[in-house]
């Protein structure tokens, strides 16, 4: 069952990158946490799930730029306690229960109220 979900999970993300709407494309984003929590789960494949969730992460934060809302904020926490996840399943349990802390602490919702002003402040002359 496993090796059907990392062969299904590889190819959606092949299908979301070719199909990809720009820099801020939050489904492929979803994709690439859900192919780094296929291999956390298997225990394989770690350091690719890694670099899944650190270009999941970039592609959160490029939306969240593009349009500060509620529904970006959200899904970047979220990557944010998948790596915490992948973390402790690499036994780095450490950083795992700290990266889980700082998703579950807010730190990014005062990025979001900040972009929220840049976008309605006007331009300058």
């Amino acid at each position: 069952m496993l090796d059907e979900a990392l062969t299904t999970s590889r190819r959606a993300v092949e299908l979301r990158r070719a199909a990809t709407s720009g820099p801020h494309d939050a489904a492929l984003a979803r994709t690439l946490r859900t192919f780094a929590l296929v291999r956390a789960a298997a225990g394989t494949e770690l350091d690719e799930a890694a670099k899944a969730l650190d270009d999941a992460t970039a592609v959160h934060l490029a939306a969240l730029a593009a349009a500060p809302g509620e529904e970006h904020l959200a899904e970047a926490y979220a990557t944010e306690l998948a790596q915490a996840e992948l973390l402790a399943r690499q036994g780095r349990h450490v950083e795992a229960a700290r990266v889980a802390d700082l998703a579950r602490s807010g730190h990014l919702d005062e990025l979001l109220v900040i972009l929220r002003a840049q976008r309605s402040e006007p331009p300058a002359p």
